[in-house]
């Protein structure tokens, strides 16, 4: 699996900093603490939804002005460092393509060169209205609890979606589970945009 790739990486890392895009889920704090690792938690869907409440009561969409300082003032800036590590879980199901490329370019300068972003992506035409929650019980076994039962369409992002929206972003790893999900591994690669610029030039 993509994930335990990911961790055998990551335990070669000097205190490695780490950026969980979920709630905070003791079993994944207990988990990280093994790394010594320095755990950093943004639970960002939650923050853009209340985000939305307030801006477009009336409305299903957000202002991508909004959106972009919305996540500006959320995602952690480290002091003199990048994060090693952003797990993103399957937030990208939950935002539109353009909203996703806005996410991308933010990740891309919260990670340092060489940092990995952890995501799942479902293949389904309908997934939960919200985000799961995910607890990492080992490196091989990830369980997700529904917050919800309502269900919503999803956008089935395909890789060429995501290489379009995320183009600073090269896939490293990818396993396609069986329920559905695919995993990605990814890695910020600086002047990856300029490459693939120049390739489809």
């Amino acid at each position: 699996l993509a994930f335990k790739v990911l961790l055998e990486g990551l335990a070669r890392s000097r205190r490695p900093e780490i950026l969980d895009l979920g709630p905070a889920v003791g079993t994944n704090v207990s988990f990280f603490a093994t790394f010594s690792c320095r755990l950093h938690i943004c639970d960002l869907y939650s923050s853009i939804r209340d985000t939305m409440a307030t801006s477009t009561p009336d409305s299903d969409e957000l202002d991508l002005d909004v959106f972009d300082r919305h996540l500006a003032a959320q995602i952690p800036v480290l002091e003199n460092d990048s994060f090693d590590l952003i797990l993103t879980w399957d937030l990208f199901d939950y935002l539109d393509p353009q909203e996703l490329a806005l996410l991308g370019g933010l990740l891309a300068q919260r990670c340092k060169a060489g940092g990995h972003i952890f995501a799942l992506v479902s293949a389904k035409n309908r997934i939960p209205a919200l985000p799961n929650r995910y607890h990492i019980l080992s490196p091989e076994v990830l369980r997700y609890d529904p917050t919800t039962r309502a269900q919503r369409d999803g956008p089935q992002y395909k890789q060429s979606d995501l290489a379009r929206a995320l183009p600073n972003l090269e896939v490293q790893t990818s396993f396609l589970l069986r329920h559905g999900i695919q995993e990605y591994v990814f890695c910020y690669e600086p002047g990856s945009s300029a490459k693939s610029a120049e390739n489809n030039a």
